[in-house]
């Protein structure tokens, strides 16, 4: 009785540095306010810095990194496909960079018809008339 018996067990702890966010990306929508947090996990945990990697294509403009992993902004570019490179530094300057796809799109246009020069119309008469069409498209529609 009394007796006490200790055991070592080693451990490894994996406490690596790891970008969580997926790729890819949301997409945004050229003309409209884009907000996207960029996730990770690991390192030293006391706070982590964001920035594009010196090898990454640039972001197109009218959206930036934010050093605190926001990428935002509104973006007028509408032929946008590229695999970002973001790089991920802690507190202790561990690094670690991600390859996530970045893909803008235009909205699709919206139109709208206007009768007011359409006369009554009839069966079997001819007819001729103006149909108005407005939209947010590229014209001629």
């Amino acid at each position: 009785y009394g007796a006490t018996t200790f055991v070592i067990i080693p451990m490894v702890i994996d406490n690596s540095l790891t970008i969580v966010t997926g790729s890819p990306l949301p997409s945004p929508t050229v003309g409209v306010p884009y907000n996207v947090n960029l996730t990770a996990d690991g390192g030293s945990g006391l706070g982590y810095t964001w920035a594009l990697d010196p090898t990454s294509p640039a972001l197109p403009s009218g959206l930036a990194l934010n050093p605190d992993g926001t990428l935002s902004g509104t973006t007028s570019v509408g032929t946008y496909d590229q695999n970002l490179v973001v790089s991920l530094t802690d507190s202790t300057t561990a690094t670690t960079t991600k390859t996530l796809n970045l893909k803008t799109k235009v909205a699709a246009p919206t139109f709208s018809f206007s009768t007011a020069g359409v006369g009554p119309i009839k069966r079997g008469m001819s007819y001729t008339g103006i149909l108005a069409i407005t939209g947010t498209g590229t014209a001629p529609y």
